[in-house]
């Protein structure tokens, strides 16, 4: 639900304002390239697949605050919110479940394993984002495990000049937002940063009981950057939120409709990467190293009876990816990397059962993508990647695609991709005391889908055809009741579901 202030007023200020002659954003230089699609910039024209690009100057004509809003007017998206701001909010994409998109900010994976590997839109905020890119379809091939619907890619601001922002909101609810950012730029570095605060005295969703839900989060950020010669740039970017929501409880027995409970969640996110880039001068090979790390806490309480559970995870991901540009018409590209997660329940033991526990997997993964211009009329492109678990079977992944341009207006492309879901930790190992026990023999669900655009474009505007097939198999059912314990627990189903 996007929050429309009944009264409100915003204040913009730009205090500080240097280096006018500052060359053009990287918006601009970008306009038609996407960083999500491979592990190089690839020309959106020359993409097999559906792709959506949302830049800050669209997000400030929406006057969005909230992530959620504007991916509601992305085609195939569907946001579901159970409430007021900071209520738990799922996107499901082309009929796919909400841990099936895998969302990356800066290329970092920001879902949370104590979510059941979903990102939880509603602490998703909208400030310091420079654009987000969106691929649709299974993209595991590149990105691995999650990536089954969609990718979206959230890329932050970075310095171009010297300047100071401040942005003042107020309105419905006693809703107040204050956010303050500011860049600089000398030479060879730059640094980025702000602190960005949201806070909102909700509204009741209860039919009954006047508890109000509230909601309030804190996010900061940081990003530098240094060119420490002409082949190699370092980059060092963090990120920290620092939310609590209030909620309502279910009344499972009877009406199934929310309860007026004074429930509440206190969450905290953090990520980080550092990266070193290579790119010798008059050389066709270019090559990063990134360590990636997030960690998410969650802690839940009870009016009068405090916390009563919580959960945590900690994932650490180092990466490395190196491409060859054999001439203007063929690249290649390898990547290898290697992620560990861990994840910790708390909460007090019943006759049921005893939820405390510490869980782990890590994988390692190899991928190849492989583009070709054939003509100027056609092109394709293909990606191939192998995850190794230590607590699955091993799981392979393609994407074929090609695009072919009847004229300059007129092109026809088309796509087909596999993709792959790891379980989660909450449906392997989760427990909730008379209702949920996990299933520790889970495989990961794998999906193909076949997609085909008609693509027509003009100078200021394009339309496009879809049509798309996807199937998706040993899906997991998480309402599967079980008799010995008389609880509810997740087990693969049998046969195809289709999208």
């Amino acid at each position: 639900m996007k929050l429309k202030p009944i009264y409100g007023v915003c204040l913009l200020a730009s205090v500080l304002a240097a280096n006018a002659q500052t060359s053009e954003p990287a918006t601009e230089k970008l306009s038609n390239l996407i960083v999500t699609a491979g592990f190089q910039p690839f020309d959106a024209d020359q993409f097999g697949g559906t792709t959506t690009v949302i830049s800050a100057e669209d997000i400030a004509l929406m006057q969005a605050t909230y992530l959620a809003d504007v991916l509601r007017q992305v085609p195939g998206f569907a946001v579901n919110q159970s409430g007021g701001p900071g209520t738990q909010t799922q996107l499901r994409v082309r009929g796919a479940e909400a841990n099936h998109a895998l969302v990356l900010v800066d290329g970092v994976r920001v879902n949370d394993p104590t979510a059941s590997d979903e990102f939880l839109f509603n602490y998703g905020l909208l400030d310091n984002v420079e654009r987000i890119e969106i691929i649709r379809g299974p993209q595991s091939s590149i990105w691995g495990t999650d990536a089954v619907s969609t990718v979206i890619n959230i890329i932050t601001k970075q310095a171009h000049d010297n300047s100071l922002e401040a942005d003042m909101e107020y309105g419905s609810f006693d809703t107040k937002r204050l956010a303050l950012n500011g860049s600089l730029q000398q030479g060879k570095w730059s640094v980025q940063a702000g602190i960005n605060a949201l806070d909102s005295a909700g509204s009741n969703i209860s039919r009954q009981g006047s508890e109000a839900d509230g909601f309030e989060n804190l996010v900061s950020h940081f990003k530098w950057g240094y060119a420490a010669s002409d082949t190699v740039d370092l980059t060092l970017s963090l990120n920290h939120s620092d939310a609590m929501n209030e909620y309502d409880g279910t009344d499972f027995t009877v009406t199934g409709l929310p309860v007026d409970d004074d429930l509440w969640t206190e969450r905290t996110q953090s990520s980080a990467q550092f990266a070193i880039g290579f790119s010798p001068v008059d050389s066709a090979w270019q090559s990063k190293v990134q360590y990636n790390w997030m960690q998410t806490d969650a802690k839940n309480f009870i009016h009068g009876l405090g916390q009563n559970s919580a959960t945590d995870s900690d994932s650490q991901e180092l990466k490395f990816n190196s491409s060859y540009q054999f001439n203007d018409k063929q690249s290649l590209s390898l990547a290898v990397d290697h992620r560990q997660i861990d994840f910790s329940q708390r909460g007090e033991a019943s006759p049921f059962g005893d939820p405390n526990q510490n869980q782990d997997y890590n994988v390692t993964g190899v991928a190849l993508a492989y583009r070709q211009q054939i003509t100027s009329q056609f092109n394709w492109h293909a990606s191939a990647r192998l995850d190794d678990f230590n607590r699955f079977d091993d799981v392979s992944n393609f994407n074929v695609a090609a695009n072919y341009y009847f004229n300059d207006d007129w092109r026809i492309r088309g796509s087909f991709a596999t993709g792959s879901k790891a379980p989660s930790f909450i449906e392997r190992f989760g427990f909730f005391p008379a209702n949920f026990i996990g299933n520790s023999d889970l495989k990961p669900e794998q999906s193909d889908a076949f997609e085909l655009g008609l693509v027509k474009s003009w100078s200021q505007g394009q339309l496009e055809l879809v049509y798309f097939n996807q199937d998706l198999s040993d899906e997991i059912d998480g309402f599967v009741f079980e008799p010995d314990s008389g609880l509810f627990t997740a087990s693969n189903k049998s046969g195809d579901s289709e999208r």
